[in-house]
Parts: structure tokens; C-alpha cells; sequence
């Protein structure tokens, strides 16, 4: 039974991280690279990509390992609490990113005329992105100074939380009510609000509404969805994770065993967390998924050109830089077909075209790989030519 759910909790874990992975770090530079996505609601999203990335790509690789070999395997106690900070510090930034989404959510929906200017908005995102992480990593701080070290079975070493005290107790649980729970009441009443007020736009009629009102009102209601669907998945993913804690630690004054059956599903589920930012941006967004399939063919087109691609080797390192430059300025005299046009037209002379012909000969030679042939065909090709040019000047 424990192989089992070993294998199961491995394979999960491996497939959501690389899958949270790719997907964040698509969306990271589609709002990167796409200045049309240069807004203060891309700037949320890109936090939540940097937080789930922290997760994705720090932690959850340590608890793997950690869970495979059932002792805590980097930096002794310095290394658990430094984990712990980051797992704490990052889900504490997305739940306080979803409330500052909700915020800029219900300030342009139900206060839209108190728009300030884009630019000035922007800056002052980027500064409510670093209070919040500031904010949380002081939080975490506090309260990973109650993470230990301690004996586990068969000599092992379990990275837990333990409150020894009354005010270890204290101080996590505000550190959850000030990170947690206070941001998942604000946005949920805020998201009532912008649902009410998105229903009283809904019921005037489309004719008494112009084009630019209907837009922006299609704009908001894919918005709003999308971060509807965000807050659901963290109330069904985390939030069982959070109180199943809170209560192992008022009753038995230490969090959940983290090699229990509990403690697989919830981390699985935190994972499963991570790819809800970019899935939903990609499916529900119609603007991401253009870009997405834009950057897909382009990157599909230009591996097809480079296999297309055919890069003649040199014949020698040294009659590399004496051949190549004479095949390109003969190449770029044109086509072999409008050539052979223009010298049956009489537009070009004799000495021109069959200059152009030996040159194509000499390419094909080159391309062959004869490098006797080449030498031959380049000294050959250099006496013809001086004998053409003294013929024609003393014509």
C-alpha cells in the first residue's frame, strides 16, 4: 500500500510541476513579450506565475525527495525553516495577489470613472506586488521560528511544525488570519459586488448601448470568470490544506505527519494549484490563446526552416575564406532560369552568362563534396576568364 501511494503521489507531483512549469512559463512570456498585454491585471498575473514557479520549481523537488527517503535530505534545520519560508511566503503572496485582482477587479467595474492614469497605475501595482512580499516573508518568518528538526523512526529527521507554547499557537494563527483568511473575505465580497453591479449592466438593453460599452462589458465578465475560477480552485486546493493544519496543531500541538495518506492528497493538491493560473488563462482567455498558437507556429515554422536548412562543409580550413566570398558574389547575379532568359533575349552578354553558368557548376561541385574537382575547377575557371577579358579588350 505505501508503494503504491508512492508511486502515485511521485508520478502526480513529477507531471503537475513539469505541467505548471511549461504553462507558467508560457504565460510569463506571452505578458512579457506583448505589449498589448501590459496592464496592471497582467501584472498580477505575472506574480502569480513567479509565486507558483517558486513552488514548482524549489520546493516541491526538496519534498520529493524528502518523501522518498523519509528524512529531511538538504541543510540540516536551517534548510527546513528556509524551505518553509519559501512554501509559506509563496501561497501567502497568491492569496494576497487574487485579493489585489479582486480590488482592481471592482475598482474598474463598479467605479470606473475613478480610472487613474495607466502609466502611474502600473507603478503603483509593482509597488503593492513588493509590500505583498514583504508583508508575507515577515509573516513566515515569525512563524517558521517554530519549525524543528526533530527524531523521526529509524533514525530519520521529520521537518515539522511544533508549538511547544501557547504562543507559537497565537502566532500562527495570525499569521493565517492576517495572510489568509481576511484576503479570501475581502475578495469574496468584492467579487458579490462586481457580480451585482455586472447583472444591473446586463439588464439595460444591447441597442441602448454602444459598441465600445458592449466590449468593455464582454471584457469584464471574461475577467471576472476567470477569477472566479481562480478562487474556487485555491478555497478547494489550499484551504483544506490550512485548516486540517490549524486543527492537528490545537489538538496535538504539531502539524499533520507529512508521510500520512492526509497529507498526500493535500500536497497533491497544492500542486494541482499551480497550473490553475495559466490553464485558465489559456482556455477561457480567447487573447492568450491566439498568442499561444502564434508563438507555436513560429516556432514550429522556424524549426522546419532549420531542417530545410542545408549548410555546405568547407573543403579545407584554408580555402574556406578564399572560396566563399567569390560563390556568393556569383550567386547573387540571379536565378539560373533568368539567366538563361536574358542571355537568349540578348540582354546580358556572353562572358556574364557563362561566367554565371561555371559558377552554379562550381556550387554543385562544392555541394558534392569533390574537393580535387573543385581545385581543378577554380584554376580552370580563372584562366578561362583572364583569356575571355583579353579577348574582349582587344576586340
Amino acid at each position: 500500500m505505501v508503494n503504491a501511494l508512492s508511486v502515485v503521489r511521485d508520478s502526480w507531483m513529477s507531471t503537475m510541476m513539469a505541467l505548471s512549469a511549461i504553462g507558467n512559463l508560457l504565460l510569463v512570456s506571452v505578458i512579457v513579450t506583448k505589449k498589448r498585454f501590459h496592464n496592471v491585471t497582467n501584472i498580477y498575473n505575472l506574480n502569480l506565475s513567479a509565486s507558483d514557479l517558486l513552488k514548482v520549481l524549489v520546493y516541491v523537488p526538496v519534498y520529493l525527495v524528502y518523501a522518498s527517503k523519509m528524512t529531511w535530505p538538504l541543510g540540516g534545520q536551517v534548510g527546513c525553516r528556509v524551505m518553509y519560508l519559501l512554501f509559506f511566503t509563496a501561497y501567502g503572496a497568491s492569496v494576497l495577489t487574487l485579493g489585489a485582482l479582486s480590488f482592481e477587479r471592482y475598482r474598474l467595474i463598479v467605479h470606473p470613472l475613478q480610472k487613474q492614469v495607466r502609466k502611474v497605475t502600473i507603478r503603483q501595482s509593482i509597488i503593492h506586488i513588493i509590500i505583498i512580499w514583504c508583508a508575507c516573508t515577515v509573516l513566515s518568518g515569525v512563524s517558521v521560528l517554530f519549525i524543528f528538526l526533530i527524531p523521526g523512526p529509524n533514525g530519520s529527521d521529520l521537518c515539522i511544525f511544533q508549538a511547544k507554547e501557547e504562543l507559537a499557537l497565537a502566532i500562527l494563527a495570525l499569521m493565517l488570519l492576517l495572510s489568509q483568511f481576511i484576503p479570501m473575505v475581502f475578495f469574496v465580497i468584492s467579487y458579490c459586488l462586481v457580480i451585482k453591479k455586472l447583472r444591473q449592466d446586463s439588464s439595460v438593453e444591447p441597442r441602448d448601448r454602444s459598441i465600445a460599452t458592449r466590449n468593455r462589458a464582454r471584457r469584464n465578465r471574461r475577467a471576472v470568470r476567470i477569477l472566479v475560477v481562480e478562487v474556487w480552485a485555491y478555497v478547494i486546493c489550499v484551504m483544506p490544506f490550512l485548516i486540517m493544519n490549524i486543527t492537528e496543531v490545537a489538538r496535538n500541538k504539531v502539524f499533520l505527519g507529512p508521510f500520512t495518506t492526509q497529507s498526500l492528497v493535500m500536497y497533491c493538491a497544492l500542486v494541482l494549484h499551480t497550473t490553475i493560473n495559466p490553464s485558465v488563462h489559456f482556455v477561457l482567455n480567447l487573447e492568450f490563446r491566439q498568442e499561444l498558437r502564434d508563438m507555436c507556429l513560429t516556432g514550429w515554422r522556424a524549426l522546419r526552416r532549420m531542417k530545410k536548412t542545408v549548410v555546405p562543409m568547407p573543403l579545407s580550413s584554408s580555402s574556406q575564406p578564399r572560396i566563399l566570398p567569390r560563390l556568393t558574389a556569383r550567386m547573387d547575379q540571379g536565378p539560373r532560369k533568368n539567366r538563361d532568359k536574358q542571355k537568349q533575349n540578348g540582354d546580358v552578354d556572353e562572358l556574364t552568362a557563362d561566367v554565371f553558368e561555371e559558377a552554379m557548376a562550381e556550387i554543385q561541385l562544392f555541394q558534392g563534396g569533390k574537393g580535387s574537382a573543385w581545385e581543378k575547377s577554380e584554376s580552370r575557371l580563372e584562366a578561362e576568364q583572364r583569356e575571355r577579358s583579353s579577348n574582349a579588350l582587344w576586340e
